[in-house]
């Protein structure tokens, strides 16, 4: 699966349970750490936590409690 993939099905499964604004930033070259960063808000708790719950587990690094 290529990264441009991946990202897409990240940001489809954010919003799909209602992430708002999600951006990504594509860091290739830039960082050691990763190729993609992709950032996202939401209103309340619960907001923040259904889209967590949703992304495929290979992708949930930050906030993963």
């Amino acid at each position: 699966m290529t990264l441009e993939e991946q990202v897409k099905l990240v940001v489809q499964a954010l919003e799909d349970k209602k992430a708002v604004d999600v951006k990504t930033y594509d860091v290739r070259g830039k960082s050691g750490l990763t190729d993609c960063f992709v950032v996202a808000t939401g209103a309340a708790a619960p907001h923040l936590k259904a889209p967590l719950k949703a992304m495929p587990k290979p992708y949930r690094i930050a906030g993963d409690h």
